[in-house]
């Protein structure tokens, strides 16, 4: 009986890997336009390391890995960067305008200020 348990919540839980995995594209290296190339770099949040955007479209946040993109005034974040491949199940997006060395991320109720370091 507990195989057949532990077969079965194998089996929801694949199921549910493989049909969360139809979400936005997050392309690894290419897919990338001008508006990523300014954004590729270090950004501090209240003096401390946040983002390293990498040129290959790799990155951390907050020192955990990712994948971003960046286009049309958006910037694509996946912090699921090794569960589907080149799809991102849930990534965040946020409007992003950059001022030099300057980074504000916003959505209709938060927003954010970083530095390039």
């Amino acid at each position: 009986m507990k195989k057949v348990l532990l077969l079965l919540a194998i089996a929801i839980f694949s199921t549910l890997i493989l049909t969360s995995c139809g979400g936005s594209p997050i392309e690894t290296a290419g897919a990338y336009t001008a508006q990523s190339e300014a954004l590729i770099g270090n950004w501090d949040w209240n003096g401390q390391p946040y983002y390293v955007l990498n040129a290959n479209g790799t990155g951390t946040m907050a020192g955990s890995a990712i994948r971003w993109a960046a286009g049309n005034g958006r910037l694509h974040v996946c912090v699921t960067p090794n569960m589907c491949g080149t799809l991102c199940p849930s990534p965040t997006v946020w409007n992003y305008e950059l001022d030099g060395d300057n980074l504000n991320l916003s959505t209709r109720i938060l927003s954010f200020n970083y530095t390039r370091r």
